[in-house]
């Protein structure tokens, strides 16, 4: 049985680990059974944003149903990235992901300027993959299926102006997942940050199908690879995602 978190107090971030805190912006435990309609994000910022739809599942997180469901972050200016970012979450697909659907998980784009940044996971066709967008779409993972009911650790890093190895990368369970970059270019913009689908200005789309366990959004740092599988290694072993 999965540990109730929000019951036992467990620490909202990687034990012993207090770089994780360097370069926070954003952090969601959507396990938090206080989140409803509205979320107050569990970092220094404190950002406060909507839920719409979406439905909590008992000691893991909140569903999102493939349909409408998404939470909206209000734009602020510390949400920005400059120069580098990194993105991580924790997540349970509903169904499995392949090639048949695109399921965006963090986007803070602008429909007139860019997009800047966005993680998803990327119908490309005949593949599938994870993805991150910072201008471009800057990164791209191995072509892979996730499988439903189980839980991963999805990340991706950008470097503007860097092209591949320290600069562009993207993880699946803490290990580097990357097959394809190209070069980062970061657009500073006054749009909300939403979660679990694409900014759309009127019409969202890009419906995350998959129940949402925790996101940590780092707009100006970029993780290391040994850093990215000590994240992995000290989230896993809380023993929530068994």
């Amino acid at each position: 049985m999965l540990a109730t978190r929000s019951r036992l107090s467990l620490p909202p971030f990687p034990f012993n680990s207090s770089w994780a805190l360097e370069g926070l912006e954003l952090f969601i435990p959507f396990y938090d059974e206080k989140l409803r309609s509205s979320i107050v994000s569990f970092d220094n910022k404190h950002h406060l944003g909507t839920l719409t739809g979406t439905s909590y599942v008992q000691d893991l997180g909140r569903l999102f149903d493939f349909v409408d469901d998404k939470a909206v972050i209000p734009h602020h200016a510390s949400l920005n990235t400059v120069g580098q970012c990194t993105i991580i979450v924790w997540v349970r697909p509903t169904n499995e992901w392949n090639a048949t659907a695109t399921h965006q998980i963090l986007d803070k784009r602008s429909d007139a300027g860019g997009i800047a940044p966005t993680l998803l996971w990327r119908d490309a066709g005949a593949t599938s993959n994870i993805g991150i967008f910072a201008g471009i779409h800057c990164v791209t993972g191995a072509d892979r299926q996730l499988a439903a009911g189980t839980c991963y650790m999805i990340a991706g890093m950008a470097v503007e102006g860097v092209v591949g190895g320290a600069g562009n990368k993207v993880w699946l369970d803490g290990v580097d997942d990357t097959t394809a970059t190209d070069t980062a270019t970061f657009v500073t913009n006054t749009d909300d940050l939403v979660i679990g689908a694409a900014f759309g200005d009127p019409l969202y789309s890009n419906f995350l199908d998959a129940d949402l366990i925790e996101l940590w959004f780092y707009p100006t740092r970029a993780f290391t690879d040994a850093e990215m599988l000590a994240f992995f290694r000290e989230t896993n072993e809380r023993g929530q995602y068994k």
